[in-house]
């Protein structure tokens, strides 16, 4: 598989057909390099609300400063049907190396609250909150 330096690939669990699982978990498999950004687009995926506006977004952010990641998930902006009030956000950041600390938002995760995998050189990190929040989440391996 080829990816691009600085791509940051949203996922969903993989499904039959459209509403077989809850949308709850994002995975976001993070190759980073320099700066990079996207906005994620949501909307209920079946009825036509999108038309009317019934879509949210949220800015998804990534910058690497030499063996330092920093990654924001942005506040969600708009709703629609059914969106869940819960998410969790799987990360996969690769990188050559362990990081010698993760931070969430400026507090320390133990090790409980990430894990680095030698075999595939990925850092993994698993964030659950509420949508309604109104502030980014700020995940930085250093």
């Amino acid at each position: 598989l080829f990816v691009r330096a600085g791509a940051i690939i949203p996922t969903w669990p993989e499904m039959g057909y459209v509403g077989q699982r809850p949308l709850d978990t994002l995975g976001l498999d993070v190759y980073p390099h320099g700066q990079s950004s996207f906005v994620l687009y949501e909307d209920d995926g079946i009825t036509y609300g999108y038309l009317d506006g019934k879509v949210a977004t949220t800015r998804i952010e990534c910058r690497a400063d030499g063996t330092a990641v920093t990654l924001t998930i942005g506040a969600r902006s708009g709703a629609y049907d059914g969106m869940p009030e819960r998410r969790r956000f799987d990360v996969q950041v690769h990188r050559d190396a362990a990081p010698r600390s993760v931070t969430m938002n400026g507090t320390e995760l133990d090790a409980q609250g990430w894990r680095y995998d030698e075999a595939t050189k990925t850092v993994w990190v698993s964030v659950s909150e509420d949508l309604q929040r109104r502030a980014p989440v700020v995940i930085r391996l250093a």
